[in-house]
């Protein structure tokens, strides 16, 4: 996990540049988890047989097999605003998530034996 405050523009162009596809959401517009989610999703191009719900969501945010770019970021603009109308049990459960998301692109194996449908990857989540 990351956190970032003030990320510049220059800096997601970079991220960019060095083969990231980077999902900018917008913490005030995600304002419980179910919000928070679809924002994610929206920013993810999550494909149309995508469900709408947590278990969908997972299975989506752990494939991206739709983007062509080889290592993943989302940014959380206005992070201090993310789910200020949800408890603090679904915030954290949002942020942990991301988290877990994190440590399963980066600790997959690049041997398509063990698991033919995964690739090693960075996933950032940078709060901003």
């Amino acid at each position: 996990m990351c956190y970032l405050k003030g990320m510049e523009n220059k800096e997601i162009r970079d991220l960019q540049n060095n083969g990231y596809f980077v999902g900018i959401i917008d913490g005030a517009k995600c304002v419980d988890l179910r919000s928070s989610i679809a924002h994610i999703a929206s920013a993810f191009k999550f494909p149309d047989y995508y469900g709408e719900n947590l278990d969908a969501f997972d299975e989506c945010i752990n494939d991206l097999e739709w983007l062509t770019e080889s290592n993943y970021a989302i940014v959380i603009e206005n992070s201090n605003l993310l789910m200020v109308e949800d408890t603090k049990d679904n915030k954290l459960y949002l942020i942990n998530l991301l988290d877990d998301v994190s440590s399963e692109w980066s600790g997959a194996s690049n041997n398509k034996i063990d698991d033919p449908s995964k690739r090693k990857a960075d996933f950032k989540v940078i709060y901003n």
